[in-house]
């Protein structure tokens, strides 16, 4: 690989001279690769810092500096951090006819509740009753992935990194899932979307209006209680007290912006109940619905 190892200067401050470009050796056979991914940037002191706070304390890099013509520079390594950079620089926004959906006026029905809020018991019965197509960002990303497909491969990449999936990627495969659906359904069901404001706000720019809230309000220790009871079957390695205690603690620090912003169209119901006695309450929210479309 070929790495110039300095030019100008974005302010100009630097020597007009241009420094011989110097080869780094990487003659190691494939198999020897290590399992990270390095690239070596060569910036000003100045840049370094704007990136260590970007990055923050724990980021994945390190750096070293050096002095050449009187300039001082930073040799800023990066690992991994690159390769999460360009899986998502190469997914590319797709543009849809929005047309079939808006023109549907199908109800669109934002679903929320914390983990062990009982959301999905709900959402197979409005299913059952009403006719909803229900759709969780969650299964429309594993079966993307697991489709083999090249943006499958490039959200894998991304999720392996640990990187959260761009927001556009999330609403290009809601987008979709309505669209196929338009012709079937009596309406959507989006659960556990929207995890904050920002996403809330995009989805009604970019998609169309959500018609209702449901807001499954269940207190923190109830959902600790039940979560811990369904760990003793579920296998899932999220499901121990402490990963309970930051999700639930996410959870409520993101979502109650949403809930406070559209609160003129969100119905919180009280999810401590029995699941019978919850989608009465569902039924009557629905029914209002219905009844004014």
């Amino acid at each position: 690989m070929t790495v110039p190892e300095r030019q100008r200067t974005t302010d100009g401050s630097s020597s007009s001279r241009v420094l011989r470009k110097r080869n780094i050796d990487r003659s190691v056979s494939s198999s020897q690769q290590p399992a990270q991914s390095v690239i070596i940037v060569i910036v000003s002191p100045v840049a370094y810092d704007v990136v260590n706070m970007c990055h923050g304390s724990q980021a994945n890099h390190d750096c070293s500096t050096l002095t050449y013509d009187g300039h001082n520079f930073a040799i800023l390594i990066l690992i991994n951090d690159f390769i999460s950079f360009q899986a998502t620089a190469e997914l590319e926004k797709k543009e849809y006819d929005l047309t079939p959906l808006k023109e549907s006026k199908l109800p669109i029905i934002w679903v929320l509740g914390g983990p062990g809020s009982g959301k999905g018991t709900q959402c197979d019965k409005i299913v059952k009753k009403y006719g909803f197509t229900h759709l969780s960002t969650g299964d429309l990303l594993r079966n993307e992935v697991q489709s083999g497909s090249e943006r499958g491969q490039k959200l894998n990449k991304i999720m392996e990194q640990g990187e959260l999936v761009p927001l556009d990627a999330v609403l290009g495969l809601l987008t979709e899932a309505m669209l196929a659906n338009v012709n079937s359904s009596k309406g959507f069901l989006i659960d556990g979307y929207p995890r904050e404001l920002e996403q809330a706000l995009t989805f009604e720019k970019q998609i169309a209006e959500c018609s209702t809230i449901l807001n499954f309000d269940v207190s923190p220790d109830t959902m600790t209680t039940r979560l811990l009871h369904r760990a003793q079957t579920s296998g899932r390695v999220d499901d121990n007290a402490e990963t309970i205690k930051k999700r639930l603690d996410t959870f409520i620090k993101h979502s109650k912006p949403v809930i406070e912003h559209f609160s003129d169209k969100c119905k919180t119901i009280d999810a401590e109940r029995d699941p019978t006695e919850i989608f009465k309450d569902v039924e009557a929210c629905l029914d209002i619905l219905q009844a004014a479309a």
